[in-house]
């Protein structure tokens, strides 16, 4: 025993040998970065193979270097979009030289320099394919950023201007470079003339042929002492920490100020970079927001015609009813009579207009809005009145058949029964719709004979749907079948039960997927594919939310709706509609050795993915509340057979094998669900360590540092000097509450 207490541990590790595997390591890291560079030297155009040098070079080389490289390999490929988007990325993630200006200085650079290689003028490097549909997602990408680091006042600006510069450009200056067609751009927008989505906005176009003629003078009603409103009393209970006070009053100002503030210079978003300044006075409230929005849509909507018209009409449409649904979540009775009564005005204004009358989309929203106010009569006759007027399209109007699916599936959803008697409305919707002869809306009955002519027309209209062997038109589309395939299973269900919809779908997934091999005859083969996945996607919730319904509606086993779903998450892993049933479907199981097996596995083969991981997290973060909930309640012998610590062990776990992929490591969300973990286990070094390793990955996200304000209010100094340093916008300077809280 004396022998084996003075021979050293075997699980210690000496610092001989921790350094042997120090060079170890350091001489496997030197041979890969040697294979590395030789293969750049025999292809010296693969940019895969530079940027694997980088990555591989984030292990030992310092910061500076690691920036120099990465600006040598962009200076090569100027051109090259996918390259741009992983250097903003990179530029974004390194804390030790982030700050706001900078990195939106990089955004402006990057697509001043696509733009002339579009325009021809970056002579070494012509335009790749795509290259404008990338520098939208890039422009996308910046707006993102801006809003996130709590400039949303610049995220805005610069979709005015983009918005100004595109659809109101005058046409003396269409012909000319990008580059000349700024400076032109300039004299406008550093004008006080109002922007895309302010009052009286006239346009660019109109702006410049008036100053062309002698310019106009626009007078200022309001007086220098309305410019800068007050914001009320911010602070309510000066009893409260300063800590409190602060989060408070600058989540107030988030949520109260967010468009442009207006000056006759000194703020430019000219060259998709904004003027730099936190001494501005913000000036628009929420009101005003939504005032902006409704001007914004107003104002878009003569600039289309067409198909575009009516689809922005329908975007319109939905906004309002998702504030109405919003509202029901939060039952919010005032506010949700006030929208109701503004989403309906709409819906009829915008149906009265002659291009509209016939949309069956805006038909759709507006029966839809009705349902969900509780106003279900009125929304059978709306619902009725559209397929009145366009039942004789039948099964070949994607547009019907997407209608009738919502009308019949409420029907369904309302009676939360599959007796004959109940469902009997929902059968007479989608027999009406095969049949497609004169509709009459409900009257108690649907004939049996009527039944089986609209099976026979489903089961034609499915037969005939293409093949691998077939020649796609125009209305056949990938998009467009999901909505006759959902109808006809919906049909099968109410009619013959739960076998003949289930063998349906399947048959139809195999349909679609022999689609796929009509990539290569398509003009873009790769949206082709990823058109035909969404579409596969889609149908697999639909096809698994029909057999939870009637496992919920009736008896029926767990099973094939477990098969159904690890199946398609197999083939889709990045769905959270799939995922969200998934964990709902299983937080009724009480193995839970199942389900975390499977999310291991997913996880390990889907590596690029950090959706599986975030959901593997939550099932896991649920399982343990009802955990503590029986312990709480002492409930005898299974206090003690249920192991809350290695659910908090196991949970840890997952969070460090999530932050350590490359998709996990700048996910907001998933760094601020651990930060959140660590408050909850009391450990404030941890909760403390969690949040500088999440700034180090992800410096841009002020949500991060209001969460770390919440969490550890004996820093707030120091955090709102890191948020200065880093540019962050802050709203309320600790001076200023100070002066708040004497007042």
């Amino acid at each position: 025993q004396d022998e084996l207490i003075q021979d050293p541990s075997p699980y210690m590790t000496s610092a001989a040998e921790s350094e042997k595997r120090k060079r170890s390591r350091r001489a496997v890291w030197e041979k890969k970065l040697a294979i590395l560079e030789r293969a750049i030297e025999s292809n010296p155009n693969n940019v895969e193979l530079k940027v694997a040098r980088l990555e591989l070079g984030k292990e030992s080389w310092e910061p500076s270097i690691l920036v120099n490289e990465w600006k040598k390999v962009v200076f090569l490929h100027p051109n090259d979009t996918t390259l741009w988007q992983r250097y903003l990325l990179f530029c974004q993630s390194q804390f030790s030289t982030f700050s706001t200006s900078k990195v939106n200085g990089i955004y402006g650079k990057c697509l001043s320099t696509l733009a002339a290689a579009l325009d021809g003028t970056l002579l070494s490097h012509p335009a790749l394919p795509d290259t404008e549909e990338a520098m939208l997602a890039i422009f996308l990408q910046q707006c993102h950023f801006l809003r996130q680091t709590g400039h949303s006042e610049k995220a805005i600006a610069l979709f005015q201007a983009l918005i100004d510069f595109t659809f109101f450009k005058p046409d003396s200056v269409a012909g000319l470079i990008t580059k000349a067609q700024v400076e032109f751009f300039e004299p406008f927008w550093d004008s006080d003339e109002p922007r895309f989505g302010e009052g009286g906005a006239r346009g660019w176009r109109v702006w410049m042929r008036q100053q062309e003629r002698g310019g106009w003078v626009v007078l200022n009603e309001k007086g220098d002492d309305e410019d800068e409103e007050e914001d009320g009393e911010e602070v309510t209970d000066k009893t409260l920490p300063k800590w409190q006070l602060w989060l408070h009053v600058e989540s107030s100002r988030d949520s109260k100020h967010c468009l442009p503030w207006r000056a006759a210079a000194g703020v430019s978003t000219i060259g998709f970079l904004p003027a730099m300044s936190n001494a501005r006075q913000p000036v628009s409230h929420c009101p005003e927001g939504e005032d902006f929005i409704q001007t914004a849509f107003h104002q878009a909507l003569p600039l289309f015609a067409g198909k575009e018209r009516s689809e922005l009409a329908l975007y319109w449409l939905q906004y309002e009813k998702s504030k109405v649904v919003r509202s029901l979540q939060l039952r919010r009775k005032k506010q949700l009579k006030s929208l109701g009564k503004r989403s309906k005005k709409l819906a009829k204004n915008l149906l009265k207009e002659g291009e509209n009358r016939n949309n069956l989309s805006l038909w759709r929203e507006y029966a839809h809005l009705e349902w969900l106010l509780g106003n279900v009569e009125d929304s059978r006759r709306v619902f009725d009145t559209a397929i009145a007027m366009s039942v004789s399209q039948g099964l070949q109007s994607s547009t019907l058949c997407d209608l009738c699916f919502l009308y019949s599936s409420l029907e369904l959803e309302s009676v939360r029964s599959i007796s004959a008697s109940t469902t009997v409305r929902a059968v007479y919707i989608l027999t009406s719709l095969a049949l497609g002869t004169t509709y009459s809306p409900y009257a108690g009955e649907v004939l049996p004979v009527n039944v089986l002519k609209a099976r026979k027309t489903y089961e034609r209209s499915f037969r005939d749907l293409p093949t691998h062997d077939a020649t796609l038109s125009g209305s056949q589309r990938p998009g467009q079948l999901i909505s006759l395939i959902g109808c006809f299973a919906l049909f099968q269900y109410l009619t013959l039960g739960i076998q003949a919809a289930d063998s349906l779908y399947r048959q139809a997934a195999e349909k679609l997927v022999d689609l796929s091999s009509l990539e290569k005859a398509q003009p873009k083969p790769s949206v082709w594919r990823q058109s035909v996945m969404c579409v596969l996607e889609r149908l697999t919730v639909m096809h698994v939310r029909l057999l939870r319904f009637h496992m919920q509606a009736s008896v029926y086993p767990l099973g094939p709706v477990r098969h159904t779903l690890t199946h398609a998450l197999g083939q889709y892993p990045g769905s959270r509609q799939l995922w969200k049933l998934y964990t709902q479907v299983e937080s009724r199981s009480h193995d839970a050795s199942r389900a975390r097996r499977f999310f291991d596995a997913t996880a390990r083969s889907a590596q690029d993915l950090i959706v599986p991981r975030l959901f593997a997290i939550y099932a896991e973060e649920r399982r343990k509340e009802r955990v503590d909930t029986v312990q709480r309640a002492d409930v005898g012998i299974l206090y003690n057979t249920l192991p809350e610590t290695g659910l908090t062990n196991r949970i840890r776990a997952l969070f460090e094998h999530a932050v350590q992929t490359e998709a996990g490591a700048h996910s907001v969300l998933l760094w601020r669900m651990y930060l959140n973990f660590t408050v909850t286990q009391g450990n404030i070094e941890k909760t403390k360590g969690v949040f500088y390793r999440a700034l180090q990955a992800c410096p841009w996200a002020k949500v991060l540092y209001l969460d770390a304000v919440s969490h550890l209010p004996g820093q707030l100094q120091e955090i709102i000097d890191l948020m200065t340093e880093k540019e962050i916008r802050i709203r309320v300077p600790l001076e200023e509450l100070e002066i708040l809280m004497e007042d």
